[in-house]
Formats: C-alpha cells, structure tokens, sequence
C-alpha cells in the first residue's frame, strides 16, 4: 500500500510519484500496489473537472501510469472521463487497464461536493491476481452496508476488497473506520486493505493510517497517519472450511 500526499492538480508530479512508488513496489517483489482516491489529480479536484484542458491532461497522465506499470497491479484513482466524468479506480497490469470501478456513493454533505462533479458508477466488477478474486471499493462506497463490497463478495466470488480513499480527518476518525470495516468484515467474508491519502487537500486534511482488516473482525495492520510510505502485507488466503455469510 502506498500512503502518499497528491497535489490537487499537479498531474504531472502527482504522476510520477505513483510510477515511483510503483516501481519500489515491484521491486519489493509485491503483486499489487494500492493508490488513495483520486491520486492522479489531488482530492477534490472540485471546479478544475469544469475545465476541459485539465481533463485532457489527465488522460495523458493516466495513460503514462498506464505504460509505466509492469510487473505489477496497480489500483489507481483517478477522473475517469470514458462516457461522463466518475471518481474511479483503475486494476492495472502490465501496460493494460484489466477493469474500472467507479464511485457508486457520492458524498454531498458537509466537505463533499461530489454530486456536483461526478456520475454515479454502475455494477461492481470483480478481477483476479493469480487465485485471488478481489473487488474494489471507492471511499463512500464501503460505509455503506448495502455498498458494492457485499455484491462482489456475494455474488462475484471477492475474497479481498481493495477500498481506496480521500477521508478527510477529524478526532476519533480512525476508530469510526476501523469499526466500520470491522462490520463490512463480518457480514461479507472478506479481507479488507483500506489505503487514504495523507495531507492537506482544498481546505481538507487527510491523516492516510492504511488499514488492513481480516474477516474475524481483527485489524491485522495499522500505519502511521501524516506521512508518506509504502508498506508490503503478505496474503495468506483463508481457512478452506470458511463460508461467506448469506452465500451457499
């Protein structure tokens, strides 16, 4: 997981350091490497999706994120612009897109304004690295019960959820979360992995502590919030005899 402080707008500096961290990834020898919530544009990007040279730009930088990562998937959030403007994250592997999960909850209360910007995402999708079926969840989606997590776990066969985010901190926000997770856990069988941006965004700050929470409810894993790193988590699959609850 790759705990790190985008620039909203500096594309291209925001760009290289994911290929930077995509690289010492791949050198560690990790199979997947996990971005924040739009990490190609800085979060929230807010009235720059108004304009439509930023978007162009954007799509240049993805497509060098794109070319870069070998080796390697990369999950990465960015301004996905195929057929509308959606808060997406895209499953990378060897200079491919492999699929795109796109927000399906946006936020449009207190800091939010995501309504505003972005088009809801449809149905979920489910993808594979090696044996491992996982699904991918943006931010809001996972605080909802009924979000995506459970569908892809339920029906797509998930058995780790990626969730990637641009949580803005407050006293106490780390506990909400891990409960949180802890619930989604229980319900849906899954393994979580929760990576968060880190610093201070348009008028928001965002403490990062990446999560890593197993299907018993313990959190497995917890990093330091305000800094940048990368972090490597070894995954040992599940008990054979585990059940995903409400799935025969």
């Amino acid at each position: 997981m790759a705990q790190i402080n985008p620039r909203v707008g500096d594309l291209d500096g925001n760009r290289d350091t994911v290929l930077r961290y995509t690289n010492m990834a791949a050198a560690e020898g990790a199979d997947v490497v996990l971005f924040p919530e739009l990490v190609l544009t800085g979060y929230p990007p807010e009235d720059l999706l108004l304009k439509p040279a930023f978007l162009r730009a954007g799509e240049r930088a993805m497509a060098d994120v794109v070319y870069g990562t070998q080796g390697i998937v990369s999950i990465v959030g960015f301004v996905d612009t195929d057929g509308g403007i959606y808060n997406a994250a895209a499953v990378i592997e060897n200079g491919r897109v492999a699929g795109v999960h796109r927000k399906q909850r946006l936020p449009n209360y207190g800091v939010f304004d995501e309504a505003r910007y972005f088009q809801k995402g449809g149905r979920p999708g489910v993808f594979s690295v090696g044996d491992v079926r996982f699904g991918v969840n943006v931010c809001e989606d996972i605080w909802y019960a009924d979000g995506p997590a459970l569908a892809q776990a339920r029906d797509g066969g998930a058995r780790v959820i990626f969730v990637i985010n641009a949580s803005p901190y407050h006293a106490g926000k780390w506990r909400e979360r891990e409960q949180m997770l802890a619930a989604r856990a229980a319900v849906s069988g899954c393994r979580f992995v929760d990576a968060d941006l880190h610093g201070l965004g348009h008028r928001r700050r965002a403490d990062g502590q990446h999560k890593h929470q197993n299907q018993c409810q313990n959190p497995l894993h917890e990093k330091p919030s305000h800094r940048n790193f990368i972090s490597l988590y070894q995954y040992t699959g599940f008990p054979e005899n585990l059940q995903v609850p409400g799935k025969a």
